[in-house]
């Protein structure tokens, strides 16, 4: 987890640092819609609400963008304006935020304001476009009712200044008519004057529709990146996948790490916990027994043999198997340091190296494989002294596979191999015998029916709960589940090993010194041993 948010921090620090600084400015915009000049009821405010946002969306079109590219001479285009732009409508006012970002902060004010300015002029032709067409049209008929009304005015006059020889009655009654008609001429036309004032009023209230409020300034910090910002968010994000993925890896883990789970899956006790080796630790008999006897691993060997010990009071030999679910599982080290444990407790141990499809113990003990298990079982005539091996222990005895045959199985399942195999039991205190993993071949079930005990030998973190148990299954099958003895975790790491490293090597008096790694004894404090005297 810590990792997560470290690689997060540092990765968001340099795309920070590496990124070019951004300066922003902004320019404001009032919305004002009132109806009637010199004042504002509540109704204007609700429409210039509605107006600004939806200037809000109109000032991002392209004959806006398009105008303020012009004035300022930009190599942009307007999609690349556009994404410069920032428009923000401040809530519960009639105000238009407009914010520009750019490397440039004079660049950035400059945009800021020429936008601004183009959608004061766009916005004002738009709304004054139909006002001009209905004026235009206005002032046609008002030109034709003053040609009407000063024609009907000269025929009036023209009646009343020479008589043209009709009766008095009937001049009076045309210059009646004709005074109606002026009349209704000049109400026509008061309405008209009246209607092109109204225009005019409504022309200066759009003219004042939009305003700039504030104008844009160049900024002297910049906006982006905002590193320290940036680093923390990282840091948190960082962290809360870290932890979600070692959530969904403990999740999905399904391996075996404790005896919890040896119990569970396998149905057998633990006998022992060893750690893992390092690469220089197995490179002759006595790599780990000369000059290191305190050594953790050694400590570890001779818990497993005392509890191996007991396990096997119930059984009538001393016989035993060590197997493991899988390859690559340590059972072969087991074996090696279990049977050179027990050699130097002064047992008489034959170990057999019953792997007859890849065996590897001779190469520990240093032997050759040329004669050994295989030879005794197909040889009749070969005494099984003649294929037991001595090692540089003298109670220590070891029998390698001999040449691999192609029937491993029949060979192991034979008559003789019962008899060798009584015959080994008879002659040592303890036979161990390394076979080949449970799941991958049948070989393990077919020599567990000959011995008298089975130990598992787990892998801590790589062998898998459901392959345990189906080595638990592959046993009964076989008829051999009440020969399972239990189970060693191999490869105990520092994380791993956790209480029982501490239990084992600390809390009964060894200490870890550091250097080549080896633990030697801790002296007690002077107290307490005159304490232990005193119990």
């Amino acid at each position: 987890m810590a990792l997560g948010s470290v690689l997060a921090a540092g990765t968001s620090y340099a795309v920070s640092k590496s990124t070019a600084p951004v300066y922003e400015s902004a320019t404001t915009l009032l919305v004002s819609q009132a109806q009637t000049p010199g004042t504002v009821a509540y109704n204007d405010v609700l429409t210039s609400e509605r107006l600004t946002k939806t200037y809000g969306e109109l000032i991002r079109k392209r004959p806006v963008l398009d105008s303020a590219l012009q004035e300022l001479a930009l190599p942009y285009s307007p999609g690349e304006l556009n994404g410069k732009l920032n428009v923000r409508v401040v809530r519960d006012t009639m105000l238009l935020e407009l914010r520009v970002e750019d490397t440039n902060p004079q660049r950035a004010a400059d945009i800021a304001n020429a936008v601004a300015k183009a959608f004061i002029e766009e916005n004002r032709q738009v709304q004054m476009g139909q006002a001009i067409l209905s004026r235009d049209a206005l002032r046609e008929q008002l030109t034709a009712l003053e040609r009407d009304i000063q024609m009907v005015s000269q025929q009036m006059d023209q009646l009343r200044s020479s008589p043209d020889g009709r009766p008095a009655e009937t001049r009076e009654a045309e210059i009646a008519r004709l005074q109606n008609t002026l009349s209704q001429h000049q109400l026509t036309y008061s309405q008209l004057l009246r209607s092109e004032h109204d225009m005019r009023i409504a022309e200066s209230k759009a003219y004042s529709s939009v305003s700039i409020a504030e104008p844009a300034e160049p900024a002297l910090f910049p906006s982006k990146p905002k590193t320290s910002q940036n680093v923390a968010m990282a840091a948190l994000v960082g962290l809360v996948l870290a932890v979600g993925a070692v959530l969904l890896l403990e999740y999905l883990d399904d391996t075996v790490k404790d005896a919890e789970d040896v119990e569970q899956q396998l149905g057998a006790p633990t006998l022992g916990f060893v750690l893992r080796l390092e690469k220089g630790q197995l490179g002759s008999l006595s790599s780990l027994v000369e000059g290191k006897p305190l050594a953790p691993i050694m400590e570890a060997f001779r818990v497993l043999r005392t509890n191996l010990q007991f396990a096997l009071l119930n059984h009538p030999g001393k016989a035993i198997l060590v197997t493991s679910t899988g390859p690559g599982e340590g059972k072969t080290t087991v074996v090696f340091n279990l049977a050179k444990s027990m050699a130097n407790a002064g047992m008489n141990v034959v170990v057999v190296d019953a792997d007859l499809r890849r065996p590897t113990l001779h190469r520990l003990f240093g032997e050759k494989n040329d004669v050994g298990l295989t030879t005794a079982l197909l040889l009749a005539q070969k005494p099984p002294e003649e294929v037991i091996r001595p090692t540089n222990l003298p109670s220590l005895k070891f029998v390698p596979s001999g040449p691999l045959p192609p029937n491993p199985g029949e060979l192991l399942g034979s008559a003789r191999m019962v008899s060798l195999v009584r015959w080994l039991r008879d002659r040592a205190d303890v036979v161990i015998f390394d076979s080949p993993p449970v799941l991958p071949v049948a070989d393990p079930g077919i020599l567990a029916s000959a011995v008298d005990g089975v130990v598992v030998v787990v892998d801590s973190g790589r062998t898998r709960a459901g392959a345990l148990a189906r080595t638990r299954q592959a046993l009964e099958r076989a008829g051999n589940a009440d020969k399972l003895l239990g189970a060693v975790i191999n490869k105990l790491t520092s994380r791993t090993a956790g209480y029982h490293h501490y239990y084992y090597y600390q809390h009964y008096g060894y200490k870890q010194t550091g250097g080549n790694g080896e633990n030697r004894p801790v002296p007690p404090e002077p107290k307490a041993v005159g304490e232990a005297r005193e119990r």
